[in-house]
């Protein structure tokens, strides 16, 4: 369930904030918009459990954007807790792909 992927990723983005040493800021706020989409599919899930077990038509296509923008801040704030001489040398390609997940 692709709902159930989000939640998992935002919490893994969550996780490796935690370890961020550069572009900080960055990350913050993208941990923060990782948090609201997170609030956001909680929601959708309640919505769903309410009413009937199967997914709303029209509402796949937002969570699928989700898991990709997602998928995408989990591997640049990786890369900022573990590559951080990499990412300083290349700051402005990290920005620009922190950007573009956002």
């Amino acid at each position: 369930e692709v709902a159930g992927i989000v939640i998992a990723l935002v919490d893994k983005v969550v996780e490796n904030f935690w370890e961020v040493k550069i572009l900080t800021k960055e990350c913050r706020k993208a941990r923060d918009i990782a948090l609201s989409v997170k609030e956001v599919t909680m929601s959708i899930l309640q919505t769903i459990k309410k009413g009937g077990p199967s997914l709303p038509p029209g509402l796949a296509t937002p969570l699928n954007h989700f898991k990709n923008g997602l998928n995408e801040l989990d591997e640049v704030i990786h890369l900022c807790a573990s590559a951080k001489t990499k990412v300083f040398i290349y700051s402005k390609t990290y920005l620009t792909k922190l950007r573009a997940a956002i």
